[in-house]
């Protein structure tokens, strides 16, 4: 699922976050030094979690077996579902797309408008960060190769990745 992460868009929040660090510095170093120091401080924490989050995106793919899809967005959300309970895989357009302000609906897909639409015959549980859960009849998800995914959940093949 590398299509759900957005290089540009880490490189442009880097940028932004290191230009303003900078200018607060400037502007906090001889008025407040521990505000400047806290600024420094938080916004490298800040830094290294955006590069964390970017790189968990990637290290951890959607699973597609026999018996089960395995979805997951980084640390972000994730999600064990038996394959029975996907009651269809599809590559949408602009207007198959459901309206994200839907409870129903999971965008998973990033920056990016997703390239897959999952729909299960009942809300799954979504886990996400700090125990936060979250219900989605439909999840919206970038996957590099769309019509193998589809495929491999339409078919009763081995598992794929």
């Amino acid at each position: 699922m590398l299509g759900a992460r957005s290089g540009s868009f880490v490189a442009g929040i880097s940028i932004a976050l290191a230009v303003e660090s900078v200018a607060l510095h400037f502007l906090l170093r001889g008025r407040a030094p521990w505000l400047d120091w806290a600024v420094i401080i938080s916004s490298v924490a800040t830094l290294g979690w955006i590069v964390r989050d970017y790189r968990a995106i990637g290290a951890t793919p959607i699973v597609v077996t026999t018996d089960e899809l395995r979805i997951a967005l980084g640390r972000r959300f994730t999600a064990i579902v038996p394959r029975s309970r996907v009651s269809s895989a599809t590559i949408p357009t602009w207007r198959d797309l459901p309206d994200p302000l839907d409870k129903s609906y999971l965008k998973l897909s990033g920056t990016t408008r997703p390239n897959v639409l999952v729909r299960f015959d009942a809300p799954v549980a979504f886990s996400g960060l700090a125990g936060i859960t979250r219900r989605a009849s439909v999840v919206g998800l970038r996957i590099d190769e769309p019509e193998q995914f589809v495929g491999a959940l339409a078919g009763p093949a081995g598992p794929h990745a």
